[in-house]
């Protein structure tokens, strides 16, 4: 499968793993990390994902 040109320029699955969600009024955040969506609250824990949540792109 080949990426369009929206994955391939995605800032989240490629390069340097930009946050995709972090809540200024408490100390969570989301990003990608390879194939891995890894969520931080006070604690750090990951869930295995196939497809970046941003752009699509199957990692």
């Amino acid at each position: 499968m080949s990426e369009n040109e929206k994955q391939q320029e995605c800032r989240y699955c490629h390069g340097n793993h930009l946050t995709i969600m972090d809540a200024e009024d408490s100390d969570a955040e989301a990003l990608v990390s390879g194939n891995i969506l890894k969520v931080s609250v006070v604690d750090t824990s990951g869930a295995y994902i196939n497809y970046c949540p941003m752009c699509g792109r199957k990692l």
